[in-house]
């Protein structure tokens, strides 16, 4: 629609001109789909006493209204742009309105509402996870686990989202953090994996005397000989890079408690092994 030709379809409009009232209800179509990408808004996340809307229903409300309006004398537009801002103010109020019922339904568990949710986030997710170069499968992996926090954060807690856009936005914090997190397991797994084949530990940096090194050597050889792989790494990962024993203990897949045993048995093989060590190098004849 040419601006220069809006007083002329409005003057016909008034007429009952249907050619012209079809052309006005295919311009509302458009002006919603422009505000509703541009604001990041889901047309299709509304819901009102009859059920769940779509995008198609929100365009026949505001014709409807607008048309409604415009016939009666109760509205009078006669510039473009106060048309435009009556064709958003309609929808805002409109999607804010039956947004909240559509919310409710999703904090009420409605599978329809949340089928809509998911397929919506899928595609969103889908390109987001792309964008960073994560594979296929890991992705889906990423966007289920993501989903699954979402609903439970949900259900768990009495959230308040003005928009579909709040929703969306507190959907992809989790995404975030749940691709993080795959991101640091990754670099775990592979540094155990390096480190299981090398099959020793990785020396402190701050150690530089020879003394330190013999010693930290010989200890480094106590340990290969007196505890096992899993041992050796919650010792390494605890003393020598400073990392919680939950974190370590996800990496190994065993509970907590698990491995804080583990630790306090290792360390006990390990002090009783170099005990007998300098025991052994005490009781033997000094060379003259």
């Amino acid at each position: 629609m040419e601006h220069n030709d809006f007083n002329t379809i409005i003057n016909e409009l008034a007429d009952l001109n249907e050619n012209r009232w079809l052309n006005i209800r295919s311009h509302i179509g458009i002006i919603i789909s422009g505000w509703a990408r541009s604001e990041k808004i889901e047309t299709g996340w509304i819901a009102s006493e009859e059920g769940i809307g779509d995008s198609e229903y929100v365009i026949e409300r505001v014709y409807s209204r607008f048309r409604h309006e415009v016939l009666s004398g109760k509205l009078k537009v006669d510039k473009y742009h106060e048309y435009k801002e009556v064709i958003l103010k309609y929808t805002n109020e409109i999607i804010t309105d039956q947004f909240n019922r559509f919310y409710n339904m999703i904090a009420g568990k409605d599978n329809t509402a949340w089928r809509r949710v998911n397929e919506r986030l899928f595609i969103y997710a889908a390109k987001w996870l792309a964008d960073k170069k994560i594979v296929a499968d890991m992705a889906r992996e990423i966007f289920q686990e993501s989903m699954l926090t979402f609903v439970e954060k949900i259900a768990a807690k009495n959230l308040c989202f003005e928009t579909s856009r709040d929703l969306k936005s507190y959907y992809f914090r989790i995404l975030e953090l749940k691709t993080f997190e795959f991101h640091r397991k990754k670099m775990q797994h592979n540094q155990r994996s390096a480190e299981l084949v090398s099959d020793h530990l990785l020396k402190p940096f701050e150690e530089g005397k020879f003394e330190a090194d013999d010693r930290y050597y010989s200890i480094e050889k106590v340990m290969h000989d007196s505890i096992s792989k899993d041992e050796r790494y919650i010792l390494k990962h605890f003393y020598f890079h400073g990392e919680k024993l939950s974190d370590i203990a996800k990496v190994l897949r065993i509970s907590d408690g698990n491995c804080r045993l583990k630790k306090h048995h290792a360390l006990r093989r390990v002090a009783d092994m170099c005990h007998k060590i300098e025991t052994i190098q005490l009781q033997r004849p000094i060379k003259e």
